[in-house]
């Protein structure tokens, strides 16, 4: 792990709830790699099983999603 993203880890390990961080410190810490990638696995498919009835699926853009687009491509293009 590059230097970098090593303190971007830290930072987000640092930024947990105490709760958090006490079951990641003496739970998750202690299971192989492939167990905690198991384990992420579940909990990023729960998390998606949760959010994706929330947003918004259509066969179409709204005049507002064209304004941001061109914004968006805009701003790009100056950079």
């Amino acid at each position: 792990m590059s230097s970098d993203a090593q303190e971007d880890y830290n930072e987000m390990i640092q930024a947990l709830s105490p709760m958090a961080q006490k079951a990641y410190d003496e739970i998750v810490q202690t299971l192989s790699p492939t167990e905690q990638l198991h384990l992420a696995t579940m909990v990023l498919n729960r998390f998606v099983r949760e959010i994706l009835p929330a947003i918004e699926q259509r066969d179409y853009w709204t005049e507002q999603d064209q304004i941001d687009t061109a914004n968006f491509s805009m701003q790009y293009a100056e950079s």
